[in-house]
């Protein structure tokens, strides 16, 4: 089930990044590697659960820095109005 999951949030990240503006290499190369662990996990029942959980502590940890970057990126944009000077929910 972990494998189908991180293939299907993969394919869903890369085109995500692939449709958005900026740096989409990004968006590509943490979709590639979720596809990518679990590929390995679908490929390989029998390996053990130590490495299952390996595989996907190391796909979190690199999720959670990419949150982290994107979380301060668009902490600098908090005050950077908009060309209209209108103020919505999310700026």
């Amino acid at each position: 089930m972990l494998g189908v999951y991180l293939i299907a949030e993969g394919v869903i990240r890369i085109i995500l990044a692939i449709g958005s503006d900026g740096r989409r290499w990004w968006g590509v190369a943490l979709g590639a590697l979720d596809a990518i662990v679990g590929i390995v996990i679908m490929a390989w029942p029998e390996i053990g659960l130590v490495t299952l959980a390996v595989f996907f502590a190391l796909t979190m940890l690199f999720r959670g820095a990419f949150a982290i970057v994107t979380g301060f990126k668009l902490r600098g944009l908090r005050n950077v109005e908009d060309a209209s000077g209108k103020r919505t929910a999310f700026a």
